[in-house]
C-alpha cells in the first residue's frame, strides 16, 4: 500500500513533506510550499464572509450580521451592540483581517492575495451598493477592509518572521 501511493506521488510530480496535507511539484523547488489546511481555513472563512456581505437586507429579512447583532443585544442589553457607531468598521475589519490571514498562510504569494483582496474589498461595496435588496456600499466600509487587510498582512508577517528566527 504504501508503494502503490509513492508511486502515485512519483507519477504526479509531488512531494510530500512533514505535513500530509502541504504538497508542491517537485520541478518548482524554489515555490513556496501550499499548506492545505489554511486552504480549507480560507475556504471556510471566505464562504462565511461572502454570505455576511451579499445577504439581502429589506424589511421581512434583515442582513445576517444585523440579526446577529440584535439577538445579542436582546440577550446582553448591557452591550447595546445596534447603537454602536463604530461597530460595523470592527467587524469589517476583523472579517477582511480574517480571511486575509488565512489566504496568506496558505502560502499564497503574497502580493496577489493582498491584491485580490483590496479588489474585493473595493467590488464588495460596489455589489452591495447596486445590486443586493436593502444593502448599502460605504466608502468608509473599504477603508475599514482595507484595514482589516493591511492588519492581517502585518501580522502575519510578523509571525513567520518570528517562526523563520526560532529555526
Amino acid at each position: 500500500m504504501r508503494r502503490r501511493t509513492k508511486t502515485w506521488n512519483a507519477l504526479a510530480g509531488l512531494t510530500w513533506h512533514n505535513d500530509p496535507m502541504s504538497m508542491r511539484p517537485r520541478h518548482a523547488k524554489d515555490t513556496p510550499e501550499i499548506n492545505y489546511w489554511w486552504v480549507l481555513v480560507f475556504a471556510v472563512t471566505f464562504t462565511a464572509l461572502c454570505w455576511v456581505l451579499y445577504t439581502p437586507a429589506d424589511g421581512s429579512a434583515s442582513g445576517i450580521l444585523t440579526a446577529l447583532l440584535n439577538r445579542v443585544s436582546e440577550l446582553v442589553p448591557a452591550l447595546n451592540l445596534t447603537d454602536s457607531a463604530g461597530l460595523d468598521k470592527i467587524v469589517h475589519s476583523s472579517a477582511f483581517a480574517t480571511v486575509t490571514a488565512a489566504a496568506l498562510l496558505t502560502g499564497w504569494r503574497r502580493d496577489i492575495v493582498i491584491g485580490l483582496s483590496v479588489i474585493h474589498a473595493g467590488l464588495s461595496e460596489i455589489i452591495q451598493a447596486y445590486f443586493i435588496r436593502g444593502r448599502t456600499g460605504q466608502a468608509l466600509d473599504i477603508v475599514a477592509d482595507v484595514a482589516g487587510i493591511l492588519i492581517a498582512w502585518l501580522i502575519v508577517a510578523l509571525l513567520v518572521k518570528k517562526e523563520e528566527t526560532h529555526e
